[in-house]
């Protein structure tokens, strides 16, 4: 999609999709969720089916999300679908309010009347990451299969203002050097500092960037490729951890340019921890409704 066409279906689901209220959702394959609103209409698609459709529809994909009110987790894609269909109920009758992007890889953040929000992460190479479907019969989307795609995505977000609510966590951890990386049972990596120090990602989605290019997330299935690409960062000093939100999301920016972000998005309270000597040091927990 061209810049102007992705920018004009922006400015048309804030002016016109504002307000509708949802009245359908549903969990497709996997983790792959619905969200439709306003009127039925029958679509005559290229091959001549027929399809009854409403006049927009929200629909998440192959990336990470979750949907939060206030400062209360619901319900990510890293949960069950029986837990996944039943939660996503909590949003029919809910109004739309808003659209904004919270990084240069279009991690949009959908807003709600009562404080909802569904929120996405991009940390996979696949297509199809999140899509809305507009009445014209266009949509918005973001692909992100190849890295070409990906510099695509970063292109059109120039044209956005990208919202960030980090502020700075000081712990004893930042300004140590990164000695290795090992993999617990779940094969999520832990991180050894200097100093007795150590960083677990216990239930959170991560992705690995540096100098603001995408280099590598959890969802990436060839585990030779992640633990490749984590070790450039062996060596480094951690100089600031930031944290974005009640979900915990985090910032750990590692010099050279390298930065790792995770993402909440599992019915757990527990998303990843800092240790001193073995010992729990600091482990920030979500509220779950």
């Amino acid at each position: 999609m061209e810049n102007k066409q992705f920018l004009d279906a922006y400015t048309l689901i804030n002016q016109s999709l504002a307000g509708l209220e949802m009245d359908r959702t549903f969990n497709s394959i996997g983790s792959n969720v619905f969200f439709e609103f306003g009127k039925e209409r029958e679509v005559v698609h290229r091959n001549g089916k027929k399809q009854i459709e409403k006049d927009w529809s929200i629909w998440i994909g192959n990336a990470s999300w979750r949907i939060s009110q206030g400062s209360k987790y619901i319900v990510g894609s890293g949960d069950s679908t029986e837990i996944i269909q039943s939660s996503i109920q909590k949003l029919l009758g809910k109004r739309f309010k808003s659209l904004h992007f919270l990084s240069q890889f279009l991690d949009p953040e959908f807003s709600f009347e009562e404080d909802y929000r569904i929120t996405t992460f991009f940390n996979w190479l696949e297509e199809d990451q999140w899509t809305v479907f507009l009445p014209n019969e266009t949509n918005i989307s973001v692909d992100a299969d190849t890295h070409e795609s990906i510099k695509n995505v970063q292109n059109i977000a120039r044209d956005f203002q990208i919202v960030e609510n980090y502020e700075r966590l000081d712990t004893p951890i930042q300004g140590t050097s990164l000695i290795g990386i090992t993999y617990n049972e779940n094969k999520l990596p832990v991180f050894h500092f200097e100093e007795n120090l150590d960083l677990s990602l216990d239930s959170c989605a991560w992705r690995l960037e540096k100098d603001g290019n995408y280099v590598l997330g959890c969802l990436d299935d060839n585990a030779e490729k992640i633990e490749q690409a984590l070790s450039h960062i062996v060596g480094k000093t951690l100089e600031q951890i930031d944290i974005a939100n009640p979900m915990l999301d985090a910032r750990f920016q590692f010099n050279g340019g390298f930065v790792l972000k995770t993402f909440s998005c599992c019915h757990t309270s527990q998303q990843w921890t800092i240790y001193e000597k073995k010992k729990p040091l600091f482990s920030p927990e979500i509220s779950l409704i």
